[in-house]
């Protein structure tokens, strides 16, 4: 038993290695794409923001959302 236990506190610090080594790039990946997505909205997003409310808010009130096909709707998500 003793000798397992100091086999793997003899490998641990291998381990971390290896662990942030595969990890480091994957959380590079992850940040740069956060900046991007997480970002708040500017101000010249606000337009775009209302025109898309609008035209949400017309298809509604006209009945275009039942024409809809299954297709379209899983694009749109």
């Amino acid at each position: 038993m003793a000798k397992a236990v100091s086999g793997l506190v003899s490998k641990g610090p291998s381990l971390l290695k290896g662990f942030i080594d595969s990890a480091t790039p994957k959380y590079h990946l992850f940040v740069k794409y956060a900046k991007v997505e997480l970002a708040p909205p500017t101000p010249a997003d606000i337009p775009q923001i209302r025109s898309g409310i609008q035209k949400l808010l017309t298809g509604f009130r006209t009945g275009k959302w039942k024409e809809a096909t299954v297709k379209v709707c899983m694009v749109s998500n």
